[in-house]
């Protein structure tokens, strides 16, 4: 198959999909939710900034200096890290024995090499 055959499948192939009514109603739906998890995320992220933030503040008002003050919080950042990382690894695992695909095998393979200690 020649390059401009390619390429004139591709588009007719395309333009087949983005005719279908279904896909016009899911994009909207789905650009919300993506508009709306972004929104999330920047919003718990400066949540969790202004909290540090605070928890630093306070351990200065506390008479704690500026080097032993950042360090907590840094310890406190760490721990909130290894916290999050570990329940989304609780989660992988829990989506890992819901998987009844044919591809199971590939992706418990993935999985295992990928926790791998």
């Amino acid at each position: 198959m020649h390059t401009e055959e390619k390429l004139l499948l591709a588009l007719s192939l395309g333009r087949s999909i983005y005719g279908s009514r279904r896909l016009h109603e899911v994009i909207p739906v789905a650009v919300k939710v993506a508009v709306l998890t972004v929104t999330t995320a920047v919003m718990a992220g400066i949540l969790v900034v202004g909290g540090l933030y605070s928890f630093y503040i306070f351990l200065l008002l506390q008479g704690i200096g500026n080097a032993s003050a950042m360090l907590v919080v840094v310890l406190v950042v760490l721990f909130l890290v290894l916290a999050l990382l570990s329940a989304i690894r609780k989660r992988v695992m829990q989506m890992k024995g819901m998987l009844k695909t044919p591809v199971r095998e590939v992706t418990d393979a993935f999985l295992d090499g990928l926790f791998a200690k």
